[in-house]
């Protein structure tokens, strides 16, 4: 593990092990429903002595994997992390049409746009884009489609552009559009 200022030194009392974890119980609160687990091996938690059911020990837990648990950082601490996490993930959880208003209000100026990734994506439509978004070039809006391809380079992304006022092309509304351009047209 990586020496960390944020790390933390815990004693515990060794309960069970698994193939990836050992459950533990702090010294502080020895109850079994108090009980919690580690990560056996690797970078985020290292043991002093190898871990033995029924054993104490001590494990040197990374800050970040420490705040998650109460029993090592106790309930001030836990709260105030839980409640830090719940305010992150609500700013990101701003819904779609919100995110395509921003979008486009940060395209309003010329040359700049920006992409999404495309919550509406079919999985089983292979041709359908990666990321979706527009550009305003020139005073003209632009629709942005990307696809993330691979090549012997590495991974890319590769775009489409077309003009906003066009729909997609093979929907119902392109074929109303067209039907309606014909009958448009005098001879």
């Amino acid at each position: 593990m990586s020496a960390n200022r944020n790390n933390q030194t815990v004693p515990v009392h060794v309960l069970g092990l698994s193939e990836s974890g050992v459950r533990v119980v702090t010294f502080a609160s020895t109850a079994d429903e108090a009980a919690f687990w580690l990560p056996r091996t690797g970078q985020h938690t290292t043991f002093v002595n190898t871990p033995e059911p029924g054993k104490s020990n001590a494990a040197v837990v990374a800050g970040w994997l420490a705040a998650k648990h109460r029993q090592i950082v106790g309930d001030v601490a836990y709260e105030y992390q839980r409640a830090s996490e719940r305010r992150v993930r609500s700013d990101f959880a701003k819904p779609l049409e919100a995110t395509r208003r921003e979008a486009i209000m940060a395209t309003t100026k010329d040359n700049s746009g920006a992409l999404f990734k495309n919550q509406r994506k079919d999985e089983g439509n292979a041709n359908a884009p990666d990321y979706v978004g527009d550009v305003l070039i020139d005073g003209t809006r632009y629709r942005l489609a990307g696809w993330v391809k691979e090549s012997t380079r590495g991974k890319f992304l590769s775009l489409s552009v077309k003009p906003d006022d066009q729909p997609p092309a093979g929907t119902k509304s392109a074929a109303k559009k067209q039907m309606a351009d014909a009958d448009e047209i005098s001879f």
